[in-house]
């Protein structure tokens, strides 16, 4: 249900290889509700972003001041066409606020032949 907590942040950190902060988003929830699932992922995006933008990550981080900032939504299944193009398009306009974005979706029965 972290998907569904729309006003709280999953998980925060440093990267070791690349010193970016990462902030990570987990989304549980399967596609069989596009509209849904899209509309959830829109209202923890936009607490994402207030946070980063407002200097709110960096009084509850200070190591975060003066890093690239990288969101990474992690789901356990893959999703729906009109889900990729969501994830696409909000990317896109993440980045160009100077945020990374990146996805990783993984359905459980993907290392099954």
């Amino acid at each position: 249900m972290a998907l569904a907590k729309k006003y709280i942040i999953d998980a925060v950190g440093i990267c070791k290889q690349t010193g970016s902060v990462v902030v990570s988003l987990m989304d549980e929830e399967d596609w069989d509700e596009e509209d849904e699932h899209i509309k959830l992922l829109q209202d923890k995006l936009a607490t994402y972003l207030r946070f980063i933008e407002s200097g709110d990550m960096q009084k509850a981080y200070p190591k975060a001041q003066g890093r690239t900032v990288r969101i990474e939504i992690r789901g356990r299944c893959r999703p729906s066409e009109g889900g990729q193009r969501f994830l696409d398009e909000t990317a896109e306009r993440i980045r160009a606020k100077g945020i990374d974005v990146q996805t990783s979706y993984e359905s459980p029965w993907d290392s099954f032949l």
